[in-house]
């Protein structure tokens, strides 16, 4: 019986690889777990080396944030959220344009806002999505204190102007030139690039949201989050999966999301 579970769990490891060849060990560990099933990381990297499919994410630990940052942000995560800029190129029939979208990351929940594209973010534009993320952060009952940003020409005095006059709200604009000083925006749209949105070609705006709220979705329900548990976000605060008994893994049920570029994996209902 314990080889049998050894067998079926390797092999659910390789399949989860194969099927999703930018995973890291631990997004694998993490996507194990929220099928109730506990293999260390060094197990399965070694799963992953005797079949010469390690993957290798590239991802490096950022440097060079200066302890009083990090200290700020650890003090103020629960009422922090930060903002951001991110880019797509649609081709069109009068050729190719640029569309722009925002998106607005809660620091202690980690869930993600992320407003319409645009190919205009005008001032009127900018305080709209202002107030589109104070409905989303009083809906999702998130505390929103401060605001981080760079120094963005886009951002306008109206949009920061809305977030000064909510209960004390304060701007902290991040140094120029230092986007390690919002690295909890800059990392998430840089997931949201290499999972789905560089593989994509793009033909109108109204591709463009649906594919990037797909993302939003699926990283906000989902996705394991290696910094919290490696668990799902809605399962934070919820029970813990049920862990499988051991040689019961049962059949694993895949839903792909994009055609295949985000997959999320649930046991089947007996």
């Amino acid at each position: 019986r314990p080889k049998r579970m050894t067998a079926s769990i390797r092999k659910l490891i390789l399949r989860l690889a194969r099927e999703n060849v930018g995973w890291g060990v631990r997004r694998i560990v993490g996507e194990l777990r929220k099928l109730g099933l506990t293999p260390s990381r060094s197990s399965v990297r070694r799963v992953l080396v005797d079949e010469g499919l390690l993957p290798d994410p590239d991802r490096q630990a950022p440097k060079g944030v200066d302890t009083t940052w990090r200290t700020f942000l650890a003090a103020h995560l629960d009422c922090m959220v930060a903002t951001d800029f991110f880019c797509k190129s649609v081709w069109t029939p009068m050729g190719k344009r640029v569309a722009y979208a925002l998106m607005f990351i809660h620091l202690g929940s980690r869930k993600v806002f992320v407003s319409p594209s645009t190919y205009h973010p005008t001032a009127d534009w900018m305080q709209q999505q202002a107030r589109n993320v104070t409905m989303w952060a009083e809906d999702e009952e998130l505390e929103l204190r401060f605001l981080i940003r760079d120094r963005d020409s886009k951002y306008t005095e109206a949009f920061d102007e809305h977030f000064r006059g909510l209960s004390g709200e304060q701007i902290v604009k991040t140094p120029f030139q230092s986007p390690i000083a919002n690295s909890f925006a800059e990392s998430w749209i840089g997931s949201l690039k290499r999972e789905c949105l560089n593989a994509l070609w793009c033909f109108s705006l109204r591709q463009v949201d649906y594919v990037v709220q797909t993302y939003v979705t699926y990283h906000n329900t989902m996705r394991p989050h290696q910094s919290l548990g490696n668990v799902p976000l809605n399962k934070r605060s919820g029970s813990e999966v049920r862990e499988a008994v051991a040689g019961s893994i049962g059949p694993v049920q895949r839903t792909r999301l994009l055609g295949g570029l985000l997959n999320h994996y649930e046991r089947k209902a007996a």
